[in-house]
Order: structure tokens, then C-alpha cells, then sequence
């Protein structure tokens, strides 16, 4: 997209003055990166003249440029008329009827299906194009002609609902189209070889999300309009249900089968009620089908718990004292499957998890990332001399870790009531916290007609964080407001025998009685043990005296009691726990294949174990698979689209495996009817070529310089060595698309805090960020600050990488195509501003 048909566009978006310049900034920024990577491609140097990625600006132009369909106008108006949904559905109709385009019908299906799973899924995943294997047209056993949809692995990044969706799109068009059902059974058994190869895969390969019963497999695939195929996607072979008809594979399709078992089946209800939004008939066998609710949301969580690998710890169980304890609410770096927990937790845990880790939980969803919010309910211990504690920093923490003898509280886990909406799940009873207390607090101000220091108590209603004193907290209870949170202790963990028990024995001082000791312990009550004697803290006696120094009187629970006995209402504290176990460890470092490579040439043996091209080049003659890329002046294999040697444009030939003659794309040699390929096994110069980029280059590569033993890609097009010469100079490696790559994390931000970033306040100011939140002017780095929408804070190892990896593109530009350098990085403080692709 041209850079003045982009800003056309932005001028019909709303936002404030200040993000207009800012998108403006980032168009400007993205049109100069694309330029000059274009510059480059066309010196000729690579196996392609073009840069490949497409500037798309919104979801209607991603699903139009990924399907090079023109319909980016048409979807743009349906998007912003209906739904996502409706607009995929709408949109696919009119593709199978022909309204783009007059390619045959199978064609428009294919393109219909495609780019209505690229607009539910946004345009952002290969699904659309990797995991939907093909769409055809096949026959009943009565001759009636249906539509089948053939998925393949990489449907999972669509998600469940997504895949199941395709298929009742698919349906769609298939009336559109004038196509019968698909009857399953027609030929053999195909719903009993679903059954058997859902089992073996989840027996040999891997499990799914949901749990599904065997008639519901049944019902699904006898019910289905459309067929559900694939392709295989693993060397696993089913037993009895060998060598059908329809299905041309004996080995498992771990596509289809999660379409059917994620898809249909685990979410049938989510289905239907976009069957019902969408208007679609003969879907309504998806409401008979048992397994359709997840086996069981405890039944669910307890298989998530189950699943323990080793060195991953469960660190808390559902239900249990102690456990993470459940909090409603968002931090600017929590929300979208990113929890909250307090800073300490992770040094009480030896580092178990740290901010960045991926965590399985049995609420709200199947897993979540860890982050630091230092606002939460601390963590409670036992030391090693007895003294029970909260610990409130990470200082405290790091101090007493190794005198920890038993962790009796980890505190909050904060998660946001989106991510439970997001899962359609059930919302646990919560526990009684602050923020709660002040909305109540607020409500009674409005009411309350008792003389009150009205803006003390307005300064606590608006200011949560911030406890009263004791004598306060229990002065407001008196106007029919609960106890605060601070003060009220984990009633509901001790039975009413333990109250009764620790109100005769209450003292400043008492007994080193084990039996009192833990009911305290459980209470969350800090004391020391000084001289054999129990010493509750001055901030824990005087409130448990006030809640126990009442009459005795009849109750069913603690709580109960602790509230009539003191006249003072007091809440639950630990109504929830949430389940959590380690998924995976927190990963920030350079993505590399296995083993790494510095470039994608081939080596063939040649390089031993290592796939060293130096040692490969001390060989007399050296052959390798690569693409059919001659100069028909130099009659040299090429490796770019222009001769290294004389500058001519070289010609990518399709030759015949047998006799090497010119054969067309999808046609077969006439001379001896063999198929024709874009590669093969030839001669290559590979002493002279190291040679000439070394000369080119300045740079002496040392052993062992990295290639790959072949390549995979269809044309079989390799890199030039240059590149991966000046890769490991600067101590980079290749991913096997040819791009250099960092793997971090993805975590939710919306403020920060300059002193947190170590960015200045000058480079944050030309970057945009002129004022904090609340609308001053930005002059000190402890003002919170909005993040942009577009922009990301990486950790220094990966500032250290892009840097590295910045050095690498202007020594490329400037020595391989001879073009200037673009980015002129020296350290990790210019980072600041440029673009990167995430």
C-alpha cells in the first residue's frame, strides 16, 4: 500500500490529535523500512526480487492480500455494518457465487471457505492458507455430489471455535453452491474410524483440550452436511479401519480430528448459539451431544493438575488453605490470560516462576501468564524459630527465604473478569478485599446521616490501598460497614471449637501450645516465639481481642461467632483458591533451529555432524540439491535473480528428473513423460564462492560455519553465504525461514513508568510521550505514563540482540548490496523509536 493511500485512510478513524501523529509517525516509518528493503532486493542478490511480506493496513486488506482477492471494499463495509461473523459468512456467500471472480466451482468453494476462516481469525494466523489442506467436490454412494474439507495441522493455531466455524460456512456455500449433504457411511465405516482414530491419537500422539464420549463422535460425523477430512499429520496408523474409500490415508489426521473434538464437539454450545445469531438450519443435533460441555469443569481442572511433568511443581490446589487466593481485578500489566501475584511469591518459590511464566490453572482458562503486582495481599511464612510473617518485598523476601520453613499463605492471584468472560466461566464467590470495602465505604458516605469526619473517610473511600488505623476500621464498622480486610483474618479456615479454644487462651503472651500455635498459623496472624511464649504483633492482638473479648455466643461457624460476639459484621477472607501448576519456565532468547545454522545453504554430508561449509569446501568436488537457477551467459548456477558475475537477470527453469529438458509448470517432458522440477543435485563452485565473500566482505569465516544438510523449501532456493558470514560475526543464527528471530513472552501493558525502562525523558518526549495519565506535562520519570497501542518494552537481552542483529543488516546493506546503511546502531539506548515485527 501506497504511503498517501494509507493516511487517507487514517483520516477517517477518530482518535485525538496525539495518536493521529503517532500512527502518522509509525506510516512514515513502515514506508522507508519498505522502501529500502526493496532497494535491496532488486540488486538481484537473493532468490527473489520482491519483498515478500504485504503492507496491509487493515483486516480487510490482510484477508484480501493473503487470498489476492479484490474484496478488501466489500468486507471493509461489512465489517463495519455487522458482525465479524455475519460479515464471513456474507462475504463467502457471494465468492462461491461468483461475484469475484469466474473461476470453476471448486475454486470459488476453496477461496469461499479460506477467506472466512481468515476473517474469524482475524487475518493474523496460517490457518487459512496451512491449515485448511484443500476443499472438493466428491460423490455420495447415490451419485449426489457434496462438499469436503480436508484440514491439516496448522488449523490449530485457528483455535477450536474458529475451525468448528469453517464448518458451518462451509455448509453455507455448499447451498449457495447447489451441493447435496455428505451421507456419511456411503462406503464403510467412517464414523467408527473416527472413533478409533480420535483414541490412538490421544493414546500415541497427544491429548485435546475437551474429552469427548464415543457416540458423540458418532452423532457428529453421521450428522455433518459437509465431510470432515484431512490429511496425515502423523506416523500413526489406525488398525481396523484400513484402505476406505473416501479416506485415502491409514494414518492419523490430527487436524480433522481437532475440528471434530475441539471444534464441533467440545464448543457445540458456543456453536449454537452462533448457529442461532447467524441463522443457519440443520445444526441442531449439536445441542444432543453430551460431551459438548467440557467433561466436567472439575473433572477438566483436575486433569490439568494431573498432567505434572517433572521440574514444573503444582504450587497450589483448588480448595486448599493456603493456596493462590482469588481476586477480581486488573493491573496495567494483567488482563488477556495474564495474572497477578505479589513480587515476593516468586523468591519465596527459589524461582519456580518468575514475571514471564506460562502457568496451567483449573479457573478461569486452561493456562496463564505470570506478573508481578506489588498492590496484592502478601504472602504469609513460618521461619524457621517459628515466627509466622507477611512478607511485603521482594528485599524481605530475598532475607528470609532460606529461614522459611513452611509457606502458609501465597496471597492474591489477581485475574480480570474479562479472561472469565472470555472462557464462559463461572464466577467463584471472591474474597473480601480492600478495593471492595472502599466502594461500600463510598455508598455508605451517600447515605449516612452520622456526624463522621466526612473527608477522612472520603480520602479512604478513594484511596483504597491505603488502610485505616485500627481504631478507624472499627469506628466506620459501626456505621453497618463490614470490618476492613486488614484487620478480619482468615476466619473461615479455623472450626468453632479452635475460636472458642483461642479466645480462652488469648493473651499478649500465651502458651507455646502447638494446638494454639496453629490455629493462629491459619489465621494468618503474625507472632514471634520468644522464650517458649507465643507473641502475637501489637498491629494482631488488639483487633483479635476486639473481634474475641465479647460474650460467648451460640453460632454456627467462626465467622459467625467472631460477629456477634464483637457486634462488628466480618467477611470471609479466603473464599477461593485457584489451582496452579508450572506449564513453562519464562523463555527470552534467540529462536535457532536444532541444530544452528548460520545460513540456509546446503551442505549435504559433505559437512560431517557439524554441516561445516568450510570443511565441506576442502572437498575436491561438491555437489548439491539447489534450485534449477541458471545465467544463460555464464552458464553458472545462480543463486540470485541477476548473475553475480555479469548482471543478467538468470531464469529459474522447471527440467525434467530424467533428462534434464525443459518442462512447463504442471506439465510432464515430452521427451520421456517424466514431471519436471525446480531443483537438483549439481556441481556447485563452493571454494570459489567462499572465496569471493570473503573478498567481498572483509570477513574470515572460522570453522564451524553452519549450513543445513538440504533444503525444504519448494523451489529449494538457498541464501548467499555472505549472509550467513556476516551472521556469525555477529553472533547471530538463521531460523529456517531465512529471518533472525527472538523469542520472549507476550505480556499486557497500558502504563509504565520512564524509571522502569531506563529510556530518557527527552527520547521519550520525541517519541510522543508528552504527557502522564492524568493529562501533566511529563518532566519526571516516576510520572505514569499511557503505553501506545503499537508500542513494546523487550527485556535488555533482547534490546542486546536487536542491536546485534541491526549491526548485522548494515553490514549487509552496505557490503552485499552496496547500498547505505539503515539503522547506524550503536548500543541498546538507540533502539528506541525504530520498528520491529512481533
Amino acid at each position: 500500500m501506497m504511503l498517501e493511500e494509507a493516511e487517507a485512510r487514517l483520516k477517517d478513524v477518530r482518535m485525538p490529535a496525539y495518536y493521529r501523529r503517532y500512527q502518522q509517525d509509525i506510516l512514515k516509518k513502515v514506508h522507508e523500512n519498505y522502501q529500502h528493503a526493496l532497494k535491496a532486493r532488486r540488486r538481484g542478490i537473493d532468490a527473489a526480487d520482491i519483498v515478500e511480506p504485504k503492507i496491509a493496513y487493515d483486516l480487510a486488506d490482510r484477508v484480501a492480500k493473503m487470498h489476492e482477492i479484490e474484496i478488501a471494499d466489500r468486507l471493509r463495509a461489512l465489517l463495519a455494518a455487522t458482525t465479524k461473523e455475519k460479515a464471513a459468512l456474507k462475504i463467502a456467500e457471494e465468492i462461491a457465487a461468483g461475484e469475484y471472480g469466474s473461476g470453476d466451482l471448486k475454486t470459488r468453494l476453496d477461496n469461499a471457505v479460506r477467506v472466512s476462516l481468515a476473517v474469524v481469525t482475524e487475518g493474523v494466523t496460517i490457518a487459512p492458507l496451512q491449515g485448511i489442506s484443500d476443499v472438493t467436490i466428491k460423490n455420495n454412494a447415490d451419485g449426489s455430489q457434496y462438499l469436503s474439507v480436508a484440514f491439516a495441522g496448522p488449523i490449530r493455531s485457528a483455535g477450536g471455535t474458529e475451525a468448528a466455524l469453517t464448518m458451518l460456512i462451509a455448509d453455507h456455500v455448499r447451498k449457495v453452491a447447489g451441493l447435496a449433504k455428505y451421507i456419511a457411511n456411503s462406503f464403510d465405516d467412517e464414523t467408527g474410524r473416527f472413533v478409533e482414530e480420535l483414541r490412538i491419537y490421544e493414546r500415541e500422539v497427544m491429548g485435546f483440550q475437551f474429552k469427548v464420549l464415543d457416540e458423540d463422535v458418532i452423532k457428529c460425523i453421521s450428522n455433518l452436511p459437509v465431510e470432515l477430512d484431512g490429511v496425515d499429520t502423523d506416523p500413526v496408523e489406525v488398525v481396523g479401519h484400513k484402505s476406505m474409500r473416501r479416506i485415502t490415508t491409514d494414518r492419523v489426521r490430527g487436524g480433522a480430528l481437532r475440528v471434530m473434538n475441539d471444534g464441533l464437539i467440545g464448543r457445540s454450545r458456543k456453536l449454537l448459539k452462533i448457529v442461532e445469531t447467524l441463522k443457519l438450519d440443520g445444526w441442531g443435533w449439536l445441542q444432543d451431544l453430551k460431551g459438548a460441555i467440557q467433561t466436567g469443569d472439575d473433572d477438566a481442572a483436575q486433569h490439568r493438575m494431573s498432567e505434572v511433568i517433572t521440574g514444573r511443581p503444582v504450587l497450589s490446589m483448588a480448595k486448599k488453605i493456603g493456596g493462590f487466593r482469588l481476586r477480581y481485578g486488573r493491573c496495567f500489566n494483567t488482563g488477556f490470560a495474564t495474572v497477578g501475584i505479589h513480587p515476593a511469591v516468586p523468591a519465596l518459590l527459589n524461582y519456580a516462576i518468575v514475571a514471564g511464566t506460562q502457568i496451567k490453572m483449573d479457573m478461569p482458562g486452561k493456562a496463564s501468564t505470570i506478573a508481578l503486582v506489588d498492590t496484592l495481599e502478601a504472602p504469609i511464612v513460618r521461619l524457621d524459630d517459628g515466627r509466622v510473617m507477611p512478607v511485603h518485598t521482594v528485599e524481605q523476601a530475598e532475607k528470609v527465604r532460606l529461614k522459611v520453613a513452611k509457606i502458609l499463605y501465597l496471597g492474591d492471584m489477581l485475574i480480570s473478569y474479562g479472561d472469565f468472560l472470555e472462557n464462559n466461566a463461572q464466577l467463584p464467590p471472591a474474597s473480601y478485599v480492600e478495593e471492595i470495602w472502599a466502594q461500600q465505604l463510598r455508598s455508605k458516605l451517600q447515605t449516612t446521616t452520622a456526624d463522621v469526619d466526612r473527608a477522612k473517610l472520603a480520602h479512604l473511600a478513594e484511596n483504597p490501598l491505603i488502610p485505616p488505623s485500627i481504631e478507624e476500621a472499627f469506628a466506620i464498622s459501626k456505621l453497618g460497614l463490614p470490618l476492613h480486610p486488614k484487620y478480619s483474618f482468615y476466619w473461615d479456615t479455623i472450626s468453632l471449637d479452635e475460636t472458642l479454644y483461642l479466645k480462652d487462651r488469648l493473651a499478649d503472651e500465651m502458651p507455646h501450645d502447638a494446638r494454639l500455635k496453629d490455629i493462629l498459623e491459619r489465621l494468618g496472624v503474625a507472632h514471634s516465639i520468644t522464650n517458649d511464649r507465643i507473641r502475637p504483633e501489637n498491629d494482631q492482638i488488639i483487633p483479635l481481642k476486639k473481634l474475641l473479648g465479647g460474650p460467648a455466643v451460640e453460632a454456627r461457624d467462626a465467622l459467625e461467632f467472631v460477629s456477634k460476639s464483637s457486634g462488628v459484621l466480618v467477611m470471609t477472607k479466603f473464599a477461593s483458591t485457584i489451582a496452579v501448576r508450572v506449564g513453562r519456565p519464562e523463555k527470552a532468547a534467540e529462536r535457532k533451529m536444532k541444530p544452528p545454522v548460520h545460513v540456509l545453504f546446503p551442505v549435504g554430508p559433505k559437512g560431517g555432524a557439524t554441516r561445516d561449509i568450510l570443511k565441506a569446501c576442502k572437498e575436491d568436488s561438491f555437489y548439491t540439491e539447489i534450485a534449477n537457477r541458471y545465467c544463460d551467459n555464464c552458464k553458472m548456477v545462480s543463486i540470485g535473480t541477476h548473475c553475480r558475475t555479469c548482471g543478467a537477470s538468470t531464469m529459474l527453469r522447471n527440467l525434467c528428473i530424467q533428462c534434464r529438458g525443459q518442462v512447463e509448470e504442471g506439465e510432464k517432458c515430452a521427451r520421456c513423460g517424466k514431471e519436471g522440477r525446480t531443483f537438483s543435485s549439481v556441481s556447485y563452485p563452493l571454494k570459489a564462492a567462499i572465496e569471493q565473500a570473503r573478498k567481498k566482505l572483509g570477513v574470515v569465516p572460522t570453522e564451524p560455519f553452519k549450513g543445513v544438510k538440504s533444503l525444504m523449501s519448494r523451489h529449494r532456493s538457498a541464501e548467499p553465504l555472505e549472509k550467513g558470514i556476516l551472521r556469525q560475526k555477529h553472533g547471530l543464527h538463521a531460523f529456517k525461514d531465512g529471518t533472525i528471530r527472538f523469542d520472549a513472552t507476550n505480556e499486557p501493558l497500558t502504563h509504565f513508568k520512564p524509571k522502569w525502562i531506563a529510556v530518557s525523558i527527552e527520547k521519550l518526549q520525541e517519541m510522543g510521550y508528552t504527557r502522564d495519565y492524568t493529562g501533566k506535562e511529563l518532566t519526571s520519570p516516576e510520572q505514569i505514563v499511557e503505553l501506545m497501542m503499537q508500542d513494546v518494552i523487550i527485556p535488555r537481552d533482547a534490546a542486546q540482540h536487536l542491536v546485534n542483529t541491526a549491526k548485522f543488516i548494515d553490514e549487509e546493506l552496505a557490503k552485499l548490496y552496496e547500498l547505505e546503511p539503515f539503522y547506524n546502531i550503536s548500543s541498546v539506548d538507540d533502539l528506541a523509536g525504530h520498528l520491529v515485527v512481533g
